[in-house]
């Protein structure tokens, strides 16, 4: 699949084409290749730590591998956007290779509550959703600071809390 979308839909695209946390694809592309906004492409690749992380870089890198392949600028384009652009891959991870359905969806929700206040540490967001003891146990068992802002915690480190989060509440 080979596309230059229209940048104010960016999401539901993404939406369709490289899927949701917790939600599996009936369609299996082998790439998908996406003309869009530089910033967004941007977000998509932040890491832990970066202002631009967000639920939107841990989710897409959770369902695909994903590589830029070049900036393009906007005097590339007639008439030309007021927008930088980013020529980006996307590998999505086959079903059988992504995590435990449960689990994806467990850490949509961690992603969705903590986002919601990305300026909150990480024990203040989530004590809507667990109590404080519940919080400590998970600090002590998933090695995650809650401390901590949502944009500098790992992919590695929230699904560590979301395994740990779903053993607590059974």
């Amino acid at each position: 699949m080979i596309a230059n979308i229209p940048y104010n839909i960016t999401g539901p695209i993404l939406d369709i084409f490289i899927g949701r946390l917790g939600i599996l694809r009936k369609y299996n592309y082998e790439k998908i290749i996406f003309l869009m906004q530089k910033d967004v492409v941007d977000r998509i690749l932040s890491k832990e730590g970066s202002p631009n992380a967000g639920g939107l870089s841990i989710r897409m890198q959770l369902l695909s591998k994903i590589k830029r392949i070049c900036d393009v600028p906007p005097s590339s384009f007639n008439p030309p956007p007021k927008v930088f652009s980013s020529l980006v891959v996307f590998e999505p991870i086959k079903n059988d290779l992504r995590l435990d359905i449960s689990l994806e969806k467990y850490i949509d929700k961690l992603l969705r509550i903590s986002f919601n206040s990305r300026r909150k540490m990480l024990r203040n967001t989530l004590n809507s959703i667990l109590s404080n003891e519940e919080i400590n146990e998970l600090s002590e068992s998933s090695k995650v600071c809650f401390n901590l802002r949502p944009q500098d915690i790992s992919i590695e480190q929230w699904i560590k809390l979301a395994e740990n989060c779903i053993k607590i509440k059974k």
